[in-house]
């Protein structure tokens, strides 16, 4: 669930769940292109990807934790869904 916190990206509408594409179809309102866009994204799922086991036992997070938060928190399919 999306915590209201009255704060309203320019171009999205208050309240709605957002997904990876639709941020990249409104790239022109932080003054980026859809190839620019696309590319934060695509670096930053990258990292993601690389770097989670990693970062999971530096912070010593339980096996079952990281599995529980793997592709609900990060990476949902939700949120990139159509990207």
């Amino acid at each position: 669930r999306v915590q209201q916190t009255g704060h309203r990206s320019r171009g999205l509408k208050s309240g709605t769940h957002l997904k990876v594409a639709r941020c990249v179809a409104h790239a022109g309102h932080y003054h980026l292109t859809a190839s620019q866009a696309r590319d934060i994204v695509n670096h930053q799922i990258a990292v993601i990807q690389d770097q989670w086991n990693e970062v999971c036992d530096l912070a010593k997070l339980p096996t079952a934790e990281s599995h529980r938060l793997w592709h609900r928190q990060f990476l949902n399919p939700y949120a990139l869904h159509d990207y």
